[in-house]
């Protein structure tokens, strides 16, 4: 790998997210080879071939290339890959190859918008010197944020913030779609927050529904993310409810100290200022409510 003309092939780069990364090397001046479902070139080619490697491919499938790929790549090549899932995938690169090793997680999609705000990709250090600040440089050129994290604490992040933020969405267009409310009589009288909810099931609906399965099931943290979710809406419903007439008034004040006291800056971490559990409600541990 040298920094000023390196062959990278990025293995699902006729995707959407390679395609993002193919384009950002080539306006470095790198070379890229693609490969996917229509090219010529294979996945091992690309592996023998190439300075860097990377894995962009669904999630479901990131391991089984890797392990595929991987024992083919030089000892003084980089391999990465896009996913949105990093622990896994890490060990996995580290497991079944010789080369440096690093994991990218890009926090946006593959028409990235700065007018957004400050884009981040995640990185995962993984194995050799050069890798990460290899790559880091070229993504702070193009303006984006690089944030280095550990990858087991990605995946427990990320497991709030793409497993139970999706789950959530899915969810209530479940609730719109037998509610008795035509979607559309929904739009005509929606106040401009309901509006922005709206079209975030539009766009969540019109991707492939395995790509959020992927992040639900493949991120060992998101399962007990979902059912933390659950439990959350039993103890809102219940508090609503309550014959304690202050019960829902209780957590919605807790609720807004823990994000900052309605829109103010917080001075204490959300990970110390716990959701209200059952006992908030008058609920006790090994009761259930009907």
């Amino acid at each position: 790998m040298t920094p000023n003309r390196t062959l990278a092939g990025i293995i699902g780069g006729t995707g959407r997210m390679g395609s993002w990364l193919a384009g950002l090397l080539e306006r470095s001046g790198h070379h890229v080879l693609r490969t996917g479902r229509g090219t010529r070139i294979r996945p091992e080619d690309a592996a023998r071939l190439c300075d860097v490697v990377v894995i962009s491919v669904p999630i479901g499938s990131t391991i089984r290339v890797i392990e595929q790929v991987g024992p083919l790549i030089r000892e003084d090549a980089l391999l990465m890959d896009l996913t949105s899932v990093k622990e896994a995938p890490l060990k996995a690169m580290l497991r079944h190859s010789r080369s440096q090793v690093v994991g990218l997680h890009p926090l946006f999609g593959p028409a990235p918008n700065p007018d957004e705000g400050p884009l981040t990709v995640a990185a995962c250090r993984g194995r050799g010197e050069s890798g990460l600040p290899w790559i880091q440089g070229l993504l702070l050129a193009e303006g984006y944020r690089v944030k280095e994290i550990d990858p087991a604490e990605h995946d427990r992040i990320m497991s709030v913030i793409q497993g139970t933020n999706h789950f959530s969405t899915m969810a209530l267009a479940l609730f719109l779609s037998r509610c008795g409310i035509h979607p559309e009589e929904l739009s005509a009288w929606s106040t401009p927050a309901f509006r922005s909810t709206l079209d975030r099931i539009r766009a969540l609906t019109a991707q492939p529904g395995d790509l959020f399965q992927a992040l639900l099931t493949q991120n060992p943290a998101a399962a007990e993310r979902v059912g933390q979710y659950g439990e959350a809406v039993e103890t809102m419903s219940r508090a609503l409810y309550s014959p304690e007439g202050d019960a829902f008034e209780r957590i919605f004040d807790r609720l807004a100290d823990a994000f900052g006291k309605r829109g103010g800056p917080s001075s204490r971490s959300l990970s110390n200022r716990a959701v209200p559990g059952p006992s908030d409600t008058g609920e006790r541990k090994g009761e259930r409510h009907a």
